[in-house]
């Protein structure tokens, strides 16, 4: 059964990733310090991120933005057959970080960073992917909590 788990969070690591990089965000692990302070679109990572991830800005349309996504697996339950488990419901926890509370607004005055965020939903409804939101709130970007940045949790969770 252990191998069957394995296999189906690999499954949903490799859709969930498959999705970002189809929506246009960039494999944050996959870049040099320099090149995550320059991205050409938003972040994302697996689990945790270098300190340099706080320090990235996409450029869009002329804006300048800090935001960046981590993903965690954060259940996997076996759905049973037979006494057996079958296939497994995989949860992915998508914790989304930005400098703007308006970044994803969507209003006639739109961000070009709110397309990042539109296109990454559809590709995980295109994948069956099921789409809840813990919600929004602003988190302290610095140890000294001076300065706040904003965080948005959606959970996605999907069958393998």
């Amino acid at each position: 059964m252990t191998d069957n788990v394995i296999k189906a969070e690999n499954a949903a690591v490799k859709a969930i990733e498959t999705a970002f990089i189809n929506a246009g965000w960039s494999d944050g692990w996959g870049l040099t310090d320099d090149e995550v302070r320059a991205a050409p679109s938003p972040l994302f990572y697996r689990n945790e991120t270098p300190a340099v991830a706080s320090e990235a800005r996409a450029t869009v349309d002329g804006q300048t933005h800090s935001v960046y996504c981590i993903y965690n697996i954060i259940e996997t339950k076996p759905n049973h057959a037979g006494n057996r488990p079958s296939n497994f419901d995989v949860t992915v926890a998508l914790t989304f970080y930005y400098d703007d509370p308006f970044l994803f607004f969507s209003d006639e005055k739109e961000s070009p960073f709110g397309k990042f965020a539109e296109v990454l939903m559809n590709e995980l409804a295109d994948g069956l992917w099921t789409i809840s939101s813990e919600g929004e709130s602003p988190v302290p970007a610095t140890e000294d909590g001076q300065t706040y940045t904003n965080r948005k949790i959606l959970f996605v969770k999907n069958n393998f």
